[in-house]
């Protein structure tokens, strides 16, 4: 997946490690931010390919950043994943209904989570920039 960019929107720094580490070691170029004030005007500047969203954020909930994602045209069409632990995947549909297009619960299993991620990637067109 070269050249597929995600960028990860949480709080927790042992957390964004984690999800920032496991992605480069796969290739990913990463995007970051703690801050979800920031985070839509930072997706709008790196158009980034699939996005990762803490629910929990200071300031701001995730679900208040995906409603803003998806009512911008231009960012619209980037899938986002809600992270979170405070659902299963029993709450999937409520989060879909959200406008979320997957969930992560948190703990993350390493191997489901990469494979997500691809499935998410692969959903657009995978050729090389």
């Amino acid at each position: 997946m070269a050249n597929k960019t995600v960028m990860i929107i949480e709080d927790d720094l042992l957390h964004m490690k984690l999800f920032n580490d496991v992605l480069e070691t796969e290739g990913y170029d990463i995007l970051r931010t703690a801050d979800g004030n920031n985070a839509v005007g930072l997706a709008r500047d790196h158009r980034p390919d699939l996005i990762i969203l803490d629910i929990r954020l200071p300031f701001v909930s995730g679900f208040e950043i995906v409603r803003r994602l998806k009512n911008e045209s231009d960012l619209k069409d980037i899938p986002v994943l809600a992270v979170t632990a405070f659902a299963d995947e029993t709450d999937r549909n409520e989060y879909l209904n959200y406008g979320f297009d997957g969930l992560l619960p948190k703990p993350i299993a390493i191997p489901n989570f990469l494979k997500t991620v691809a499935e998410f990637l692969c959903s657009k067109p995978c050729v090389a920039h």
